[in-house]
């Protein structure tokens, strides 16, 4: 595999992982606030444990980062797959061709 390859591979893994620490982050700072402000000001209420019940997000997290995994897949298929349209469907002959592959190589290298 080139290293260009790897390093596009590289991104979109990290992209990915970044995206379930995000979900991670958000659900349990959530459930750590909601939690912290049930306890300060619903202490005497009957109801409390039935809150609690209803602030516990983790089934919320199992439910969003599969999801999110695959938009994610799905996006960067479509990315890839424009990508490679992109690539097959320039002209490589004649004086077209030349100033495509010019192109190419300008953007390759700036």
């Amino acid at each position: 595999l080139t290293s260009r390859y790897q390093s596009v591979e590289n991104v979109s893994t990290s992209a990915l992982l970044c995206i379930i620490s995000i979900i991670q982050l958000v659900t349990f700072a959530l459930y750590a606030f909601a939690m912290t402000y049930l306890r300060l000001t619903q202490n005497s209420n009957p109801l409390l444990d039935a809150y609690k019940e209803a602030g516990y997000l983790v089934p919320l997290t199992t439910f969003l980062i599969p999801f999110a995994t695959i938009v994610f897949i799905e996006n960067s298929k479509k990315r890839r797959r424009s990508g490679i349209d992109g690539m097959v469907k320039v002209k490589t002959n004649g004086q077209e061709g030349w100033e495509n592959y010019v192109a190419v190589l300008n953007r390759h290298w700036k």
